[in-house]
């Protein structure tokens, strides 16, 4: 009897051993990538990404696919399935627009558990139906519509920065910037704001949720069946498990109730218009081009929770880096302050969308945050593709990280330095090929889809914060703005509290 288990469990080993061979041969000889340049380690297991994605806190990858162009060229394969590529051309390829189809990588997926989510849809077709539906909700005119909503939270933020001033207590800039966009996004999608401004800390926790979820991005993107695991326990398990998890579900289920409130109002009654009060939960409902299917609770919820992280945690880092690096230069700073005072006290966003040297200083803060700085995979599910002598077989993740290209020292000398004057001193063929390569909000069909609201945000508070403030950094270097790590989310260095600084006056008092 003995005999045959330890027989029975060699020959299951042995199986194993025989498989893991023959999967490791397979992809190195026979596998569709097998010519195309890279570490073996990377063509023949997935844990050579794990490993540099994980090891010191994770998000690391990204430097040593640095370090892999430099040494293989523009294509490399980083994985057993997927191909990194760095071209300018190639990248417009990559992130094609409507013409060509461009599904996601459904592995890459899976981490989030929000498949309902249209940030997160694998399909081309259906990615496009859900982003059609929403588009409106999100575009300029919309935006512009709704300016006196996003001006009254930004009063909110100056009215709690006035509450530092001159009282040598260091306020935390990252924080308060991620609950103003928090505020917003609430009330302009979901119909009432969740109140983080008013809080004392600014919610200090929900930033510390959001920094807890994109750090384990990296983790979860190999090991899905963890979120997964997590979602089936029950939810007062989850939030002995984590402070983090126990706000997250909080949120969770006021997106839920309002979605309900929203499915139970009388079908025949139509959402008011996008600049009252609707939310977009009422604007998937009444649209008659999407199926039923596209209107479900659980979907719709997915839509929201996702919405939550993508509209908060992205434009509250880029306020607080613009701020950092202002205040490090008083020049640019004083030349900032001097064009915004030049059209008084409270210019529409119109009007600060016209000053170029504010357009320069967003656009400049823009390149060096990067939005989304973790790879984009995107697969053309039917053709070819050609880049330069490769040909890439259809149905090929394919990626390049934004890094790349706002780091491009070809196009922006001393790419790492903060210097709005370039986007204006340049030719105007150095322009186009520095907008070209500038994409902070993604490219192609799955560009984000708060572009319109982000860029209002950023307007209108870096002009507001730095009009009415006298301040300095406190204990903030540029350690806790320059990207370190890809967390999905560009991040500083993980022992950074974010920018604080201290408000010495408000200014005109």
């Amino acid at each position: 009897m003995a005999f045959s288990i330890v027989a029975s469990v060699a020959a299951s080993v042995a199986v194993v051993i025989v498989y893991g061979i023959g999967l490791v041969f397979y992809r190195l000889v026979f596998h569709p990538l097998a010519g195309f340049p890279g570490p073996c380690l990377a063509a023949a297991t997935w844990w050579y990404e794990f490993y540099h994605d994980t090891r010191l806190g994770g998000g690391l990858y990204i430097w040593r696919i640095e370090d892999l162009h430099k040494k293989y060229g523009p294509v490399v394969r980083i994985n057993p399935e997927e191909l990194h590529i760095i071209d300018t051309e190639f990248h417009e390829v990559i992130y094609a627009g409507a013409t060509s189809a461009r599904d996601k990588w459904d592995l890459a997926e899976k981490s989030a558990q929000s498949f309902g989510a249209t940030g997160h849809t694998p399909s081309h077709k259906l990615h496009r139906i859900r982003k059609d539906s929403l588009s409106p909700f999100f575009s300029k005119r919309t935006v512009a519509e709704r300016e006196p909503q996003i001006r009254e939270k930004v009063d909110h933020l100056v009215s709690r920065i006035h509450e530092y001033a001159g009282k040598n207590r260091p306020v935390n800039l990252t924080v308060a910037y991620i609950a103003l966009c928090m505020d917003i996004i609430t009330e302009y999608a979901f119909g009432k704001e969740y109140g983080l401004l008013a809080d004392d800390d600014f919610n200090e926790q929900w930033k510390n949720t959001i920094m807890s979820i994109v750090s384990s991005v990296a983790v979860l993107t190999h090991l899905p069946w963890i979120p997964a695991l997590m979602r089936s326990l029950p939810e007062s398990v989850q939030k002995i498990l984590s402070p983090d998890v126990a706000q997250l579900l909080e949120y969770e289920h006021r997106i839920r109730e309002k979605i309900q409130s929203v499915l139970n109002v009388n079908p025949s009654l139509k959402s008011e218009k996008l600049s009252g009060k609707s939310t977009i939960f009422d604007v998937v409902r009444d649209n008659p081009k999407l199926p039923d299917s596209e209107k479900k609770l659980q979907r719709m919820s997915d839509e929201g929770n996702v919405l939550l992280i993508a509209a908060t945690e992205t434009p509250g880092k880029v306020l607080a880096l613009l701020t950092y690096h202002l205040l490090a230069d008083p020049i640019k700073l004083a030349r900032l302050r001097s064009e915004l005072e030049s059209i008084g006290p409270k210019p529409s966003l119109r009007e600060l969308e016209s000053l170029p040297y504010l357009v320069a200083v967003v656009k400049e803060g823009l390149r060096l945050h990067g939005g989304v700085v973790t790879r984009s995979k995107r697969i053309a599910p039917y053709d070819a593709l050609k880049c330069g002598k490769y040909t890439i077989p259809p149905g090929t993740p394919m990626s390049c990280s934004i890094y790349f290209m706002h780091y491009d020292q070809s196009l922006f000398p001393e790419p790492f330095e903060f210097r709005p004057d370039r986007w204006i001193d340049a030719d105007e063929a150095t322009k186009k090929l520095m907008e070209r390569q500038f994409a902070p909000f993604g490219r192609g069909t799955r560009n984000c889809l708060g572009y319109n609201l982000g860029m209002a945000e950023v307007y209108m508070t870096i002009a507001a914060v730095i009009t009415k403030f006298d301040m300095e950094p406190y204990k903030t270097t540029r350690k806790d703005v320059d990207l370190e790590r890809d967390w999905l989310i560009p991040q500083p260095s993980k022992d950074s509290k974010g920018v604080q600084v201290l408000v010495t006056a408000a200014r005109g008092e």
